[in-house]
């Protein structure tokens, strides 16, 4: 039954919709991400300079799955990032995902002007500004920029 209160009303749905709507391309793209992960994950390094998985596992940084999300204005380019950096530390033990942000006008987790390196070890929930990295702060999504450059605009 809806619930009338003095200036609006709260109708029930019958179904509960999701706020954003992920392509059957985008899903495909991300599950060869994240198999691509699970590939280097599991395979042996003899590498000298190695970092160590959630589980213990030592791996290779240099042999790590790279990708580059890049397209037109209002593609959901940042929307993309976000889905693949939430479903590699929420899905697959990955303790972190290194983002190279080179968007100065709209970046994902750093100040307007700035070009950066930064570790994400916690899923992006939240809006940028709201989870943007400017100095260390462990509780953060991202605790701090590996390397970070003034650009000196937000556009390119």
């Amino acid at each position: 039954a809806p619930l009338h209160l003095l200036s609006f009303e709260i109708v029930p749905t019958s179904t509960p919709r999701s706020v954003v709507t992920i392509p059957q391309s985008w899903r495909s793209a991300c599950d060869n991400i994240c198999d691509s992960w699970r590939r280097y994950r599991n395979a042996d390094f003899d590498d000298d300079w190695c970092t160590t998985t959630p589980g213990g596992q030592s791996i290779s940084d240099n042999n790590a799955p790279r990708v580059l999300v890049c397209g037109a204005k209002n593609q959901g380019k940042s929307t993309a990032v976000r889905y693949i950096v939430n479903r590699l530390l929420s899905e697959h033990q990955c303790n972190k995902v290194t983002i190279l942000d080179c968007d100065a006008g709209q970046p994902e987790v750093g100040p307007p002007g700035m070009l950066t390196l930064t570790n994400v070890r916690k899923p992006l929930l939240s809006p940028p500004h709201v989870h943007m990295v400017c100095g260390y702060n462990p509780e953060a999504c991202a605790a701090s920029h590996e390397n970070a450059y003034f650009f000196g605009d937000i556009s390119s």
